[in-house]
């Protein structure tokens, strides 16, 4: 779960926010492509929690229902998956 918020996230101001779903989507590809196997969603969202408050990232990314504010995916898939 770190490898993949270091490597598929960045921090960001945006009032929008990002649903849990979105992150598990992309953290779903990320393992594929890492050919390892993905946490189930219960386990994400506790592990994306425990990150959240964690020294180095408390008070960084916020929670509010299903979305996480002070996140955003980074547009690392080649130019057919590529996101905006």
């Amino acid at each position: 779960m770190i490898s993949f918020i270091a490597e598929r996230t960045e921090s960001t101001e945006s009032a929008r926010g990002i649903r849990i779903d979105e992150l598990l989507d992309d953290y779903a590809h990320w393992c594929t492509e890492a050919a390892l196997g993905p946490l189930r969603f219960e386990e994400f969202v506790r592990a994306l929690d425990h990150l959240r408050v964690s020294l180095e990232l408390r008070g960084k990314i916020k929670k509010c229902r299903t979305r996480r504010f002070g996140i955003a995916l980074v547009a690392t898939r080649g130019a057919a998956g590529a996101r905006s």
